[in-house]
């Protein structure tokens, strides 16, 4: 009898002499139970593929984002020079290159203090 039959259920102690004839139906209850965990393996690559999507979009915003103030700067500096008015850009590109300077100075000391 064991647990093929789910008698070690406590809902199920009532049916414990049943014979394995008349457990078909807890037998299909159980490939329906495998069916199910199986669809959660799809649910779960259907969830990383999500996952993926969505740091991609983010990564791709942020590159949009800053391309955008880029080009939008570099243009209204053009326009600037030609003695269209005066105009502030949209970023501070030199405070970003000190930053960004900086930033990659830190990352490649981290990198050669771990790697040796």
């Amino acid at each position: 009898m064991g647990y093929n039959n789910g008698s070690w259920l406590p809902w199920n102690s009532a049916r414990s002499g049943q014979s394995r004839v008349e457990n078909a139906h807890d037998t299909a209850e159980l490939g329906t139970m495998r069916n199910l965990c199986a669809g959660a393996g799809v649910l779960g690559q259907h969830m990383r593929r999500f996952t993926m999507r969505l740091l991609f979009g983010i990564v791709l915003g942020g590159i949009l984002t800053v391309g955008g103030a880029y080009l939008y700067d570099s243009h209204n500096r053009l326009a600037e020079n030609a003695g269209a008015g005066v105009q502030r850009s949209l970023v501070n590109w030199d405070v970003v290159g000190t930053k960004w300077d900086r930033l990659t100075e830190r990352a490649r000391a981290e990198w050669n203090r771990h790697a040796g």
